[in-house]
């Protein structure tokens, strides 16, 4: 996720500063490569509407809303019609408005830019790039940008889970483990 990018550009800033980083841990990050283009150029893809809800944790197989349906009205209507059928759906918790879904959209879209955008440089703490076990064939391709930034040691493991669930039971234990095993004996 992005914040395995928050986390990576914090910890070049405390090296810069003069502190130590001794081990960095990425829980599922975004990979980051050579980007270029206009980091908004497919804001109007209904895959990033759809990654969005995602993020929301909104049930999307009880959402009546089809890609076509999406393709088919106006870019600046998607949130609106997702956030609909998503209410008439029952998935929306009861504080999420219009305006705060808006607000949201808004942030995530503003994210994916900047994450499009930003260009790592290097880090010398020790790195452990934990990867969601589902969703992920290429684990190692995708922390292999990762690795090739870091001056201290690196290792990959694999949790259960997708992206999401990962972070919460049971798979959060799992999760847990995998990092204090990091802290404990080190990166391997």
């Amino acid at each position: 996720s992005m914040g395995g990018v928050v986390a990576w550009e914090m910890a070049r800033q405390a090296e810069a500063a003069g502190d130590a980083v001794e081990l960095l841990v990425l829980v599922d990050p975004s990979p980051v490569g050579a980007g270029g283009g206009d980091p908004f150029s497919d804001a109007d893809d209904p895959d990033l509407l759809e990654s969005f809800a995602r993020h929301l944790d909104l049930p999307l197989e009880r959402i009546a809303l089809s890609a076509g349906e999406l393709m088919r009205s106006n870019p600046r209507e998607r949130p609106r019609l997702a956030w609909e059928a998503a209410r008439a759906a029952g998935a929306l918790p009861h504080d999420l408005d219009l305006a705060r879904f808006d607000r949201l959209w808004t942030v995530f879209r503003s994210n994916v830019a900047a994450l499009r955008r930003y260009r790592p440089g290097p880090c010398s703490a020790d790195v452990l790039v934990v990867r969601a076990e589902a969703g992920s064939t290429t684990v190692r391709a995708d922390a292999s940008c990762w690795q090739s930034l870091t001056r201290g040691r690196f290792g990959i493991e694999v949790s259960p889970g997708d992206h999401f669930s990962m972070v919460h039971p049971p798979h959060v234990r799992e999760l847990a483990a995998r990092i204090s095993g990091a802290l404990v004996s080190g990166v391997r």
